[in-house]
């Protein structure tokens, strides 16, 4: 299997389905991760006789099928089409920034959290190394032993998996925010982890994160300070003492751990995201867009980054600047998605005014009407919730405009004309 030169995303699911139900909010459906191929690869690097090579090595040892792409920028896309249960990079062939920018996207989506990523590099510099820290990766090899030893990598990544416990797995997970568990499982599960694998660096930091969570600044600070002793280049410990540090209001000193973590190990969304606050405090909005749209454009499939981006301009009044980055940086459907769903949200946790907010924002970026009769509806039923019935029909009676058809936004717009009629003429008591 080889590239091909497209650039056609992967469709969502249509938006219809997410829709609010007329009775009560509904979850958004997650979409099933399909098994991946134990008997494919998956290569990126550029052309040459090494590919051929390569894929001989894992037909003969494996009987692996071997994919090769060349476009970095098209490795997600890749990734979906050979169904690769291996990724082999050739770390050399690309930038630092675009090697970190497409490892810590890859950590944020689910369907490739199984994936074995094996780098091969001539030399295994600082970079590697903090991003090792920061993000699962499962082999780290030479240029001089890649055509040799490839095999032997493969095998002893796949050992080192199975070697890794049930909860070092989940541990993983929680550290990419992938885990399908709520908080207090989450909890649950990191203080287990601390007592049977206390020497586990990826565990104490996550055991750090839970005192941090729970206020104990102190046991936090000694946890990472502890783990920085033993790794210089721990940039998950830099980012938790940054946090401890901010919490006390020392702003600098969190800043220059912040920054020295992006240096190390660029393109991280989550410590993108939290520069951002950072400045939000310090009072440069401009520098803290800037980091948070960074981290958009490193993650676009992560709800939590498109969601925290908004919520920053939304703060700051700046409806028309996060429209028009949105309309640059993701696909009408995208954004309806996010938007939507963040909406629904919202209204299930009775936060009308923000729901609004963003509902607002989607009707202003979405750029055709595919979408928008499905907006009008939920915010239709989210004005019902909050008992504006009159606004409520309005936007029922938009939706109907759009899509004269739609028998749920017939019977809402019946529902509502009786409560209006209602509020107007009570029963008498």
């Amino acid at each position: 299997m080889t590239e091909k030169a497209s650039s056609e995303k992967k469709p969502q699911d249509s938006l219809e389905e997410e829709v609010l139900s007329d009775e009560a909010p509904s979850e958004q459906k997650q979409p099933a991760v399909k098994e991946r191929n134990k008997a494919m690869a998956l290569l990126l690097s550029k052309e040459g006789s090494h590919r051929e090579t390569l894929r001989e090595v894992l037909k003969k040892e494996f009987n692996f099928e071997m994919g090769t792409v060349s476009d970095l920028d098209m490795t997600v896309e890749m990734l979906h089409k050979c169904n690769a249960a291996f990724f082999i990079h050739d770390w050399d062939a690309y930038n630092k920034d675009q090697n970190h920018k497409l490892h810590q996207r890859l950590a944020k989506m689910d369907e490739f959290v199984d994936v074995f990523r094996i780098i091969y590099t001539n030399k295994i510099g600082p970079d590697l190394l903090a991003l090792i820290s920061d993000i699962r990766i499962d082999r780290v090899t030479t240029h001089a032993s890649v055509l040799i030893n490839l095999p032997g990598e493969i095998y002893a990544a796949k050992i080192s998996r199975q070697n890794y416990s049930p909860i070092q797995n989940e541990i993983t997970a929680i550290q990419n925010k992938t885990t399908k568990y709520k908080q207090d499982k989450i909890d649950q599960i990191i203080e287990e982890g601390n007592i049977i694998h206390p020497k586990d660096p990826a565990v104490r930091v996550e055991f750090a994160n839970l005192c941090y969570r729970r206020n104990d600044l102190k046991q936090a600070e000694i946890i990472s300070k502890d783990l920085l002793k033993q790794n210089v280049r721990n940039v998950r410990a830099m980012t938790l003492l940054s946090r401890v540090l901010m919490k006390r209001g020392e702003y600098d000193a969190a800043q220059k751990l912040l920054e020295t973590a992006d240096v190390l190990c660029p393109k991280n969304t989550d410590r993108l995201l939290l520069l951002g606050d950072l400045f939000v405090k310090k009072g440069d909005t401009s520098q803290a867009r800037s980091y948070m749209q960074e981290a958009v454009e490193t993650s676009p499939e992560d709800q939590a980054t498109l969601e925290s981006y908004a919520k920053f301009e939304l703060s700051e009044g700046n409806v028309n600047e996060a429209s028009e980055f949105f309309r640059n940086s993701l696909s009408e459907e995208e954004v309806a998605g996010f938007l939507n769903n963040t909406g629904i949200q919202l209204v299930k946790n009775k936060e009308f005014d923000n729901a609004f907010k963003f509902y607002d924002l989607a009707n202003r970026t979405l750029k055709t009407d595919n979408y928008r009769y499905a907006l009008y509806y939920n915010m239709a039923l989210a004005y019902k919730y909050s008992e504006n019935f009159e606004k409520a029909l309005e936007y029922a009676n938009k939706t109907l405009e759009l899509k004269p058809d739609f028998v749920k936004a017939k019977r809402l717009g019946t529902t509502l004309s009786d409560l209006i009629s209602l509020k107007k003429n009570p029963a008498p008591a």
